[in-house]
C-alpha cells in the first residue's frame, strides 16, 4: 500500500465528497468476503510482525508499538508498558482459541480508503488500507479487551508521528490515556 496515496482529506475534498467516495468504495469492495480469505501465518505481511500462532503475532505485534512508542518518546503516562506486557502475560492464552489465520478489517474509515484522481480529476477508490489483522471473538470479553488495548497502544504509540503532541490534542490524549487504562482495569492488571 505504500505507493498508494492516503485518502483526501476533509480539507481536500468537501465532508459530503469524502462520505461518498468511501460509501462508494465500501460497496464495491466484499468486505465481508475478507474473512474467508486465510493465509498460511498470523499478523502482518512482509517483514512486520507475524508468527505460527495469533498469540505470538499478537505479542510481537504490541512488541514493536511499544519499541515505536519508545523511541518517539511517548511516556509511560500514555503507554503504560509494563501493564500492557502485564495484560498480555496474564491474559495471552486466550489468544490461542483463534487458530485461523483470516483478514478481518476493523479499521475502516474514510482515512483508510485510499483514493487517486483519474483523468478528469474525479476521486476514485485505489485500495483500501487493511488496518491491523485483528481476529474478533464477540464471545471472548477478555480476548476483545486485548484487541483494545492493542489499538489504543496503536494510537498512543503513532501519536508523534500523527503530530497529536501538541496543547491542541491535550484533551485527545487524555481521553487515549483513559480508555487504555479502563480497558487495562478491565484486565485487571
Amino acid at each position: 500500500m505504500s505507493s498508494l496515496t492516503r485518502s483526501p482529506t476533509q480539507q481536500q475534498l468537501g465532508a459530503d465528497d469524502v462520505t461518498a467516495l468511501v460509501g462508494h468504495a465500501l460497496g464495491e469492495t466484499p468486505v465481508a468476503a475478507t474473512q474467508l480469505t486465510g493465509g498460511e501465518r498470523f499478523g502482518y505481511t512482509g517483514d512486520r510482525p507475524h508468527a505460527s500462532t495469533w498469540r505470538e503475532a499478537v505479542v510481537a505485534a504490541v512488541e514493536a508499538l511499544l519499541h515505536d512508542g519508545a523511541a518517539w518518546g511517548v511516556g509511560d503516562d500514555l503507554l503504560p508498558s509494563a501493564r500492557v506486557r502485564a495484560a498480555l502475560d496474564r491474559h495471552g492464552q486466550v489468544l490461542d482459541d483463534v487458530d485461523r489465520p483470516v483478514l478481518v478489517h476493523v479499521d475502516l474509515w474514510d482515512g483508510n480508503v485510499l483514493a487517486l484522481p483519474d483523468a478528469d480529476g474525479t476521486w476514485r477508490r485505489s485500495g483500501l488500507a487493511t488496518g491491523r489483522p485483528v481476529v474478533l471473538d464477540a464471545a471472548a470479553r477478555t480476548r476483545l479487551a486485548l484487541y483494545r488495548v492493542w489499538v489504543d497502544v496503536v494510537m498512543a504509540a503513532e501519536l508523534p508521528s500523527r503530530g497529536k503532541t501538541g496543547p491542541a490534542d491535550a484533551d485527545f490524549r487524555a481521553l487515549l490515556t483513559r480508555h487504555l487504562a479502563g480497558e487495562l482495569d478491565i484486565l485487571a492488571v
